[in-house]
């Protein structure tokens, strides 16, 4: 479940050992933060099945790279589940702190508009962390 919402860089300030994020079934991120957490072989990968989960450990942290939106589903109805789905599925201990980015600003989060981000986008990539068994925390910055 999501525990709180925080206007911090997880890249620089998370201090949860687990560190989540979204990929497209295709394998891209919205943002290239496969680059950002040295991970770009992640892209070269192809297809992803919705609602899988890769995990790669680096620098002291594992980073999980939750499949959970498909370009063709443009309405985002499979989003909440395969979210809730990938991060339930984790081996990581209940009660431990994932930190997730949903790649949302705190900007997007008060109703602005991101040329970036699809509109839309975020409220099921959101819902999707209010379902999950896990413990989450959301890094917007």
């Amino acid at each position: 479940m999501l525990i709180d919402i925080v206007d911090q860089d997880i890249l620089k300030e998370a201090s949860e050992k687990h560190i989540a994020f979204y990929v497209t079934s295709s394998g891209y991120s919205d943002l290239n933060i496969c680059y950002l957490m040295d991970w770009p072989e992640l892209h070269k990968r192809g297809r992803r099945k919705m609602g899988t989960a890769l995990s790669r450990r680096s620098k002291g942290k594992t980073y999980h790279a939750l499949v959970c939106h498909d370009l063709d589903d443009e309405l985002f109805t499979k989003v909440p589940e395969a979210v809730r789905h990938c991060l339930d599925a984790l081996e990581v201990d209940d009660g431990e702190r994932i930190a997730v980015w949903p790649m949302v600003s705190t900007f997007l989060l008060r109703g602005g508009y991101d040329r970036y981000t699809i509109p839309g986008s975020y409220a099921p990539l959101l819902r999707g962390l209010f379902q999950t068994r896990k413990t989450v925390i959301a890094y917007v910055k």
